[in-house]
């Protein structure tokens, strides 16, 4: 049989050697020979520094004559009562005669996608292994001095107040790409990396005093947008 376990992005196979017992995940059998994924959790867009909830597979195994060890890696854990996380677990042969619930969650620290799985250590159980996927996006929780303010009214009639739209924090995000809309949707400005530069213009002519809408992006894979409105007011 093959041994196979996922560390993040890179592989390892290995050779174990059959005998005949069985362990489950999922309630799927795998073929002698063969191993594929008794199961797939994929989990939702999770902020970092965040726990995602639990999500749930089965394990149980006949045969047996020794424990049974499943791990995974960082940023998911494993559980048997969904209170207690570790990235190893081990089931005596006695529990192993029932169905034993394995919980999973997702902790992500850092920001991107992952690939990982379960997979099981014993020299008397067949292979199984249980797929994890998960992206990882910035947490809402931000830091007050990193929240984002924007004020929502601007008068550009070049007395130096409120002349341009200006986001207070977003120079702390310098990946972020900002629209700004009228009533029909149309985009009237568009800019990535925006420098609080915006006058009120439409191709360098002055927009029509009135309500306009934004929405600013974050940056690739943050998963997070900033929207409201503002008035540009003439005299």
């Amino acid at each position: 049989m093959y041994l196979i376990k996922f560390l993040c992005h890179k592989r390892s196979v290995g050779v174990a050697t059959f005998i005949t017992a069985f362990l489950t995940y999922a309630t799927i059998d795998v073929a002698f020979g063969q191993t594929v994924p008794a199961a797939t959790l994929n989990f939702a867009a999770q902020s970092v520094h965040k726990s995602s909830a639990a999500q749930t597979f089965t394990v149980r195994g006949s045969k047996l004559t020794e424990p049974v060890t499943v791990s995974t890696n960082a940023p998911f854990s494993l559980s048997k009562d969904s209170v207690n996380y570790t990235p190893t677990l081990t089931f005596t042969v006695e529990e192993l005669a029932s169905n034993q619930t394995v919980y999973v969650k997702f902790k992500p620290t850092v920001i991107g996608n992952y690939a990982d799985s379960v997979a099981n250590t014993s020299s008397g159980a067949d292979n199984k292994i249980v797929a994890l996927s998960g992206t990882a996006v910035e947490s809402t929780n931000m830091m007050d001095g990193n929240k984002l303010d924007a004020n929502n009214i601007i008068t550009p009639n070049g007395d130096g107040r409120n002349d341009t739209w200006v986001i207070k924090n977003i120079d702390q995000y310098p990946n972020n790409t900002v629209k700004v809309f009228d009533k029909s949707r149309n985009v009237i400005y568009s800019k990535q990396g925006y420098t609080n530069d915006w006058n009120g213009t439409y191709n360098d002519a002055p927009l029509p005093q009135g309500t306009y809408y934004y929405v600013v992006d974050f940056g690739p894979g943050s998963g997070l947008l900033f929207k409201g409105f503002i008035t540009i007011v003439r005299d």
